[in-house]
């Protein structure tokens, strides 16, 4: 994936050194070719992207040069156990429901297997998904704790607001990037968090409570492993949103005490650079969105079973 991403990011700048190039030409040449060539680059903006959503480069990637720039400031790893919890639920809910898939296909159950496939692919892409954004905000997370050990000890790089400033646009990035599956995931738990309120509520109304009942209810046994990675997901993105404001707000007191320009540029990337993980800028992904969300589940499952209870009054 790193190969993929530098192949991407090498031909973009081949492009953009290609359209400096004409550009050069088109000051110093009258030639109709170069003028037509020109405005056909213009016209069409050619750029690697996916859907037209979000481009990719390597700067959507890691900036790992920060870490090998100062090998010896030791950062922040605090966040690592939780990613690699999640890491191992990932595994032994997608490995749980495959061999669920495989035993319904040797069966002979088709209809089923292929029912239970389509769930489990889009269960499976939930996963990878908020796995593969909370590795980047872990990363992030271990970068600004080096930020604050150099702020704190006086190890003043050269390059720290530029570094600053890559750190909080790596932010902007992963929120644009992320934005299109965060909220196909959002609204995919809220329905079938719901969903699976309102078959429990029924059942245990109804008195038919059992085994098989409590694995349609939790897909096999192990739908809750998926609530639990969203909770610590919502969780790693609270801790990197406050380590990112606490950062904003030593580097602004520091450039009010201080008259160093790199302190006066990072202050400035911090007033203009967003220090939030969001969803198109409508919602902040956090704890309190977490707990905002399991409110609206509860909401949606009492409106589900008003809606049944007056279909069964009508009927």
């Amino acid at each position: 994936m790193y190969l993929y991403y530098v192949m991407c990011d090498r031909l973009c700048e081949t492009m953009k050194e290609t359209d400096n190039i004409i550009l050069e030409y088109s000051t110093r040449s009258q030639n109709n070719e170069v003028e037509r060539f020109i405005l056909g680059r213009l016209m069409l903006r050619p750029k690697i992207n996916i859907c037209g959503m979000f481009v990719v480069d390597l700067n959507s990637f890691l900036l790992i040069s920060y870490f090998d720039r100062f090998p010896n400031v030791p950062r922040n790893q605090g966040l690592r156990k939780f990613l690699y919890f999640n890491t191992l639920l990932m595994f032994y809910h997608v490995i749980s429901m495959f061999s669920s898939i495989w035993t319904l296909y040797f069966k002979g159950d088709f209809w089923n297997f292929l029912n239970i496939y389509i769930v489990a692919g889009a269960i499976c892409m939930q996963h990878l998904i908020m796995l593969h954004h909370a590795s980047l905000l872990c990363y992030m997370y271990e970068s600004l704790s080096q930020l604050h050990y150099q702020l704190i000890h006086d190890i003043l790089d050269p390059k720290l607001s530029l570094i600053h400033f890559h750190i909080c646009t790596l932010m902007t990035q992963l929120n644009v990037i992320f934005n299109p599956v965060n909220l196909w995931i959002q609204l995919c738990l809220l329905l079938t968090n719901s969903m699976a309120g309102y078959v429990t509520v029924v059942n245990i109304a109804a008195g038919r409570m059992d085994l098989d009942s409590y694995t349609n209810i939790l897909g096999s046994s192990l739908y809750l492993l998926l609530c639990l990675h969203m909770y610590l997901y919502f969780m790693l993105c609270e801790w990197v949103t406050v380590k990112a404001k606490k950062t904003s707000y030593i580097l602004k007191e520091f450039s009010v005490k201080s008259y160093s320009q790199e302190f006066e540029k990072m202050s400035l990337s911090c007033s203009v650079l967003p220090v939030s993980i969001s969803i198109y800028d409508m919602f902040n992904i956090n704890l309190q969105s977490f707990f905002t969300q399991l409110s609206q589940t509860l909401l949606y499952t009492i409106l589900l079973i008003q809606i049944d209870a007056q279909h069964y009054l009508v009927q």
